[in-house]
């Protein structure tokens, strides 16, 4: 499912991070902050950390927690730093995006139709008059949308 694109965001599959994060999943929520004040998000099939800019990650860091990384080619299949603004510095097999959310290649259908309806359809103006009744159009998009509406 669509996560929304924000200034700079390392994303890697949740498939990935079972497989080679040490403790898997659970660790790396434990270890990235997903239910605080900033913008770091998940859906069904990705995590995605959110910073101001690309460099602020730490490639050294994924590197030690066992993610593939091909120095010479700046290369990785296990995540990608993809900007807001400018082009992601490769871009592996797994992710599209339309500029304003990213998917797994294996989301729902109808998850990308929404990305895209939201994405090439919507104005600022009308994102932020649903925003203004609760509705934050630009949470990452799940196939439940019971995250759009207010909570009780």
């Amino acid at each position: 499912m669509p996560v929304f694109i924000h200034l700079a965001n390392l994303i890697i599959p949740k498939s990935i991070v079972e497989a080679k994060y040490p403790g898997g999943i659970k660790s790396f929520k434990a270890e990235n902050d997903f239910d605080g004040e900033n913008h770091n998000q998940q859906d069904d099939e990705l995590f995605s950390i959110s910073r101001k800019f690309i460099h602020e990650f730490d490639i050294g860091m994924l590197i030690q927690k066992g993610f593939d990384y091909d120095k010479e080619n700046h290369f990785s299949n296990d995540f990608v730093l993809l900007p807001r603004k400018g082009k992601a510095p490769w871009q592996p097999e797994w992710l599209e995006q339309n500029g304003v959310f990213a998917w797994h290649t294996s989301s729902h259908p109808e998850s990308i139709k929404r990305a895209n309806f939201i994405a090439h359809e919507l104005d600022a103006e009308t994102i932020k008059r649903s925003s203004d009744l609760g509705v934050n159009l630009l949470l990452p998009i799940r196939r439940d949308q019971s995250d759009y509406y207010p909570k009780d």
